[in-house]
């Protein structure tokens, strides 16, 4: 019987008894909306001085690479955490293989260091992704991780310098994973159901690329202008107030009104950012335009859509319903898949949706 490859929530691991002495308190939470998705099991101790971490998998250190974080080590027992590795101190196969040996999946550095961890992941990422000895679930989970920490600062601030080149490196390293048959499936199961933009916009790219190679787009330019289009599709939205944004309820129709906006304010966006590629244009500005003309903000007729944007509308709209939102609940891949070929078929590019639908059934 064939299956769709839907997400399956995350499973929640266990903290364990006693990480702090007497005294002191240990926390798990979810930050607030738009930090740290899909690595949101955050580790709070406080005993004479607050401390703060995030988790990491062992598989993202680079055996023979130099650290630039911290990296610490928790306890199954009634003791706090200890430092593992200072900072800009080398992490080797040996140490990978302890860990390994001892049953340690994941170590945990201090928020302070957030940004040194996602320059060390960005900076080895694509050599990553291209290595054929690394299986494509380890490959897959370093794009992914990776790429949250990119997208989280791409978002906030898509005019930040050097976002152009973070973004079309980005691209050719979804491109490259995505040659592998089952690249897909493995960043599926990864995905997370909670709606972040920066998790979003990954999630299309991931969708995008994928149905693009199926459709026999093979030229890595196209490939890679489609990835970058699909990550900063809703760029945009940097101009709309963040209480609309973050709004948990449905828009009024004036609401609406300024939403429908921001694909016109991500192309202007890319204008003023110095991107010059029409496809990334075209998937930026035309990804809510509809076949049957309802779409903004131009109104397009499906002759009038670029390929690459009725490719990215699809994958759009089918994250955006397997996500959970304020006002709605995440659906089931069947489900979504069904309202966009059935109740919404007048509005999607007919050939694209059912390739998309035949790139998600696996024989099981």
């Amino acid at each position: 019987m064939p299956r769709i490859l839907c997400r399956a929530a995350p499973a929640r691991r266990a903290v364990g008894a006693g990480l702090a002495p007497p005294g002191s308190r240990i926390k798990i939470s979810r930050p607030a909306a738009e930090e740290w998705a899909g690595e949101d099991r955050v580790l709070t101790v406080a005993g004479t001085e607050l401390q703060t971490y995030f988790p990491v998998a062992i598989t993202l250190l680079e055996p023979g690479s130099i650290v630039p974080c911290e990296i610490w080590l928790r306890h199954e027992d009634n003791r706090p955490p200890v430092l593992y590795r200072a900072r800009n101190v080398a992490f080797t196969a040996e140490h990978r293989e302890r860990l390994v040996r001892s049953g340690v999946e994941t170590l945990w550095v201090p928020f302070s260091d957030s940004a040194q961890w996602t320059t060390y992941l960005e900076a080895r990422l694509h050599d990553r992704i291209a290595d054929p000895a690394r299986p494509v679930e380890e490959r897959a989970e370093v794009l992914i991780t990776t790429s949250r920490s990119i997208m989280k600062e791409v978002v906030t601030n898509p005019r930040a310098e050097g976002t152009k080149k973070r973004i079309t490196g980005l691209a050719d390293s979804v491109c490259e994973l995505m040659r592998e048959p089952s690249a897909l499936a493995a960043t599926v199961r990864l995905m997370e159901h909670d709606y972040y933009t920066y998790t979003h916009c990954l999630h299309v790219a991931l969708y995008s690329v994928a149905l693009a190679r199926a459709a026999g787009i093979d030229d890595d330019e196209t490939l890679g202008d489609i990835g970058a289009g699909a990550l900063m599709h809703d760029c945009g939205k940097c101009m709309l107030p963040s209480v609309l944004i973050n709004k948990p309820g449905r828009f009024s129709e004036t609401e609406w009104d300024l939403m429908r906006q921001h694909p016109t304010f991500g192309l202007q966006v890319l204008e003023e950012t110095g991107w010059d590629q029409p496809t990334v244009k075209d998937v930026v500005h035309c990804h809510h335009e509809r076949c049957d003309g309802s779409g903004y903000p131009q109104g397009l007729p499906h002759r009038l859509i670029p390929d690459a944007a009725r490719i990215a509308a699809i994958c759009d709209a089918y994250d955006a319903m397997t996500t959970d939102r304020a006002y709605q609940r995440a659906r089931q891949g069947v489900q979504a898949l069904q309202i966009i070929h059935n109740s919404e078929r007048d509005k999607y590019d007919k050939q694209f949706t059912e390739l998309f639908i035949r790139l998600l059934l696996q024989r099981g």
